[in-house]
This record gives C-alpha cells, sequence and structure tokens, in this order.
C-alpha cells in the first residue's frame, strides 16, 4: 500500500512540474486595517502624533500610506523605532523592537498595493495619558530667555536656588 501511494504521489508531482502547475497556497493581501495598523498603533503613535516630538501623525489609513516606503525603510534598517539596548538573552519588559515578521508585513503591505481593508478589522485607535506620560516631574527648570538648542556653541549655566532640601 505505501509503495502504491509513493508511486501515485512521485507520479502527480512529475506531471504537475512538466506541466508548470504546482499548487501553492495564496496568501491573502495584506491591509492597513488588519496587518499594518496593530504594529503601528502598538509601537509608533505614541510619538508618531499631533503634539509630540515628530514630525508626522501615523494614527489614520492616510498618515500611514503617505510614509508607508519611508516606513519600510526605516524599520527595515531597525532605525525605528528607536529602541537602544542591545538584544539579549532575555527580552525587557515592555521591549519596543519590532520582530522580522513585524518588519516585512510594512514591504508586504506595500507590494501588495497599500489596501485599507475592512472598517471592522481596524483595532481601537490608541488612548494616551494627557501631559507627562511618566507623571509630572520632581522639577522643572526654565530659562529667564530662550536658549537654542544647537550641538555647537556656548554652553549655558542656570543657578538654581532651592528653598530648603530634598
Amino acid at each position: 500500500m505505501y509503495k502504491l501511494f509513493a508511486l501515485l504521489f512521485s507520479l502527480a508531482c512529475i506531471i504537475c512540474a512538466r506541466s508548470g502547475t504546482i499548487a501553492v497556497a495564496a496568501r491573502p493581501p495584506l491591509t492597513f486595517d488588519h496587518d499594518v495598523a496593530p504594529i503601528v498603533f502598538q509601537y509608533c503613535a505614541e510619538c508618531h502624533r499631533p503634539g509630540e516630538s515628530t514630525p508626522f501623525s501615523l494614527l489614520t489609513y492616510k498618515d500611514v500610506r503617505t510614509h508607508a516606503r519611508q516606513i519600510a525603510a526605516v524599520t527595515r534598517s531597525r532605525y525605528m523605532p528607536p529602541w537602544l539596548p542591545i538584544r539579549g538573552p532575555l527580552p525587557f519588559a515592555a521591549e519596543m523592537r519590532l520582530s522580522d515578521a513585524q518588519i516585512a508585513v510594512f514591504q508586504k503591505w506595500i507590494d501588495d498595493g497599500l489596501l485599507e481593508g475592512k472598517p471592522a478589522d481596524l483595532p481601537s485607535a490608541p488612548h494616551f495619558t494627557p501631559g507627562w506620560q511618566l507623571g509630572p516631574p520632581d522639577l522643572v527648570i526654565q530659562a529667564q530667555k530662550p536658549v537654542p538648542a544647537n550641538r555647537i556653541g556656548p554652553r549655558y549655566v542656570l543657578e538654581l536656588r532651592f528653598a530648603g532640601s530634598r
């Protein structure tokens, strides 16, 4: 029985190879709503939103589609998301490093035509804490006049006077 099965299987493979019709399971195209948005909302939106230091928002399909090729390039080079710790034997809690599979999603989405998808597949938009993300700081120092933030130039000394010890 085994020999018969092996013979039939081999014969089917030869026929398919000669006709050039080897069946390959086709994957459905990737979409923003189902595949891309969950990654962007978890790893990018914390900084890429209105009011933060980044130059553009990534909260909507249109935002991400506009910057899709740039996102694919900076994630592939691991420039984004900025996660400086070197990979070690144990992961950090709340590690912000993308996996190779997550990085590949951006390029596959581009290759598939930047499809939006079904609104039902779109995860809820992320919610952010207003103000200081880690709670208010112990001390906020304000300069008497604006201080330029250039890399080369004079150093500034701030005189701090405290009423008591902390």
